[in-house]
This record gives C-alpha cells, sequence and structure tokens, in this order.
C-alpha cells in the first residue's frame, strides 16, 4: 500500500485510528465470546478460570499480532482527546463482560456485586496478555495463568507469589 493510501478512505487520522480501534474491538469481542460459549456446560468459578486461562493462551498465541496492534491503537487513541470516549466505550463495555461472566459463574455474592473484582479480571488479562506478547516469558511465568486469574477474584486479596 502506498504511503497516502489510508487518505483515500479516512480524511484525518482520528477517523482512521476510531476505526481501527472499532474493528479490533469487535474482532475481540467476537472471539471471547465464541470462546465463553464453547462450552456446553454451565459455567462455574473453576470454569470461569479454565476458559479464561484458555482464551488468554489463545489470544497471546494465535492472536498476538493483532492484540498488539489493538492495544498500540488504544494507547494512541487514549492519548488523542476526540478519540477517548471510544476508547472508554470499548473498555467499559469488556468491564460490563467480565461483571456478567462473575455473576454468572456464581462466584460469591460480595465478588460478583463488586465492580472492582471485575476491573481486577480484566487488567489482569490485558496485563499478562501484553505481557506475554511483548516479553516472550519462560513457562514457568505462563504456568502462573489460572492461578494469577483466581487471585483476581479473590474479595480480598492477601498476597500473591
Amino acid at each position: 500500500m502506498v504511503r497516502s493510501g489510508p487518505a483515500y478512505y479516512f480524511s484525518t487520522i482520528e477517523e482512521l485510528l476510531d476505526t481501527a480501534q472499532r474493528t479490533l474491538f469487535e474482532r475481540a469481542r467476537t472471539r471471547y465470546r465464541a470462546g465463553l460459549a464453547a462450552t456446553s456446560r454451565a459455567i462455574d468459578v473453576p470454569r470461569l478460570l479454565d476458559l479464561t486461562t484458555a482464551i488468554y493462551y489463545r489470544e497471546a498465541l494465535e492472536f498476538g499480532s493483532e492484540n498488539v496492534a489493538y492495544y498500540s491503537v488504544w494507547m494512541r487513541a487514549a492519548q488523542n482527546p476526540s478519540l477517548r470516549s471510544s476508547v472508554a466505550s470499548s473498555l467499559l463495555s469488556f468491564h460490563h463482560a467480565w461483571s456478567r461472566r462473575i455473576a454468572q459463574a456464581g462466584a460469591s455474592s460480595e465478588v460478583a456485586q463488586n465492580g472492582e473484582i471485575a476491573l481486577r479480571m480484566q487488567a489482569a488479562f490485558v496485563g499478562k496478555l501484553i505481557r506475554t506478547i511483548v516479553t516472550a516469558p519462560d513457562v514457568t511465568d505462563l504456568s502462573w495463568a489460572r492461578a494469577d486469574f483466581a487471585a483476581s477474584l479473590q474479595a480480598n486479596r492477601e498476597g500473591t507469589h
């Protein structure tokens, strides 16, 4: 593609970033939903942790490059005041999804109703994913994924590894 190619479709860089952010968000959301819907069993906390870990590995191994693009666009968009609402909307959508999944899993009412727990899960997932994609961690680091997600679900985190 020639350097001026995007200008044919997008009149501003903000329009390009907004379209990229929305497209990448929809693709990620579709993958996450498909992964969580793949089970025919009722979802409980252990199953939610298993699925979260499996989706995390899939996103890192199969969609690592797309996630690099996704979070790069988010960072660039977050720096632009005209695009912040789009990024905030995406983050809020993921937060609501985490809250629903935690409640569906039958976590204790304290955990399920605590928005901080959903935010903690979301942050742990994104943080681990970015770290995995950019640092190529060793097997020991990867082996902690499920335990780290489990710790994020605990209402009172007394300690981690």
